[in-house]
């Protein structure tokens, strides 16, 4: 049983007065438990077995709570980190690349986790952007693209990926199928290997 706290008001209207929610009377319950009691009634160990049994009782209405909850939480936090980052921009730069330097497979790993949260808070987001990205590659596809020279350059990234995952490598176009002044296609010649976080900073620039 967790030790209590001398300096606890010893009654409820001293607990009401001093501002806190438990007090300690030293007496035990009806139940004989000799511990702390909240000021809207019950022990703490009454209460501990009541939630354990409404817990036990409805599993699904808590993990449902836990979900929302954690994407509540997952939501305020990306939040507060989107304007500290906006506000010491080239502090996290280099916070990050110090980071990847340190750790090149941890890092990846953290984003990669990271990403999957932002993606089930954002599955609209996700969709439109795999949707926007067929488009692209559909629009910027020729007739007389070589598919078999297409299916090699992916082939080879994923054999890449397995031998050396240290550097994450991905498929690359040279010119962006969307680019901001120049837009390539979708063809086996513009296409290269790249290093996932040099591709992440390449973005749609040339």
């Amino acid at each position: 049983m967790r030790p209590h706290k001398v300096d606890k008001p010893a009654t409820r209207a001293e607990a009401v007065a001093t501002g806190v929610i438990r007090f300690f009377t030293g007496k035990p319950c009806k139940r004989g438990h000799i511990s702390e009691r909240y000021i809207w009634g019950g022990c703490i160990e009454c209460v501990k077995i009541m939630q354990a049994a409404w817990a036990a009782k409805n599993t699904d209405k808590l993990l449902e709570y836990q979900r929302h909850y954690r994407d509540r939480l997952d939501g305020r936090k990306a939040e507060v980190d989107r304007k500290r980052r906006q506000a010491n921009a080239q502090r996290f730069k280099d916070y990050d690349h110090n980071r990847y330097l340190a750790d090149p497979l941890r890092y990846k790993d953290a984003r990669r986790a990271g990403s999957r949260r932002w993606e089930k808070r954002n599955p609209h987001l996700v969709l439109a952007k795999t949707r926007r990205r067929a488009a692209a590659k559909l629009n910027r596809t020729p007739a007389w693209a070589n598919h078999d020279s297409i299916g090699f350059v992916y082939r080879a990234a994923s054999i890449a990926k397995v031998t050396w995952p240290e550097f994450d490598v991905e498929v690359d176009h040279d010119l962006p199928l969307r680019g901001l002044t120049v837009s390539g296609l979708h063809v086996h010649n513009n296409l290269r290997l790249m290093r996932g976080t040099a591709n992440v900073q390449k973005g749609n620039r040339v």
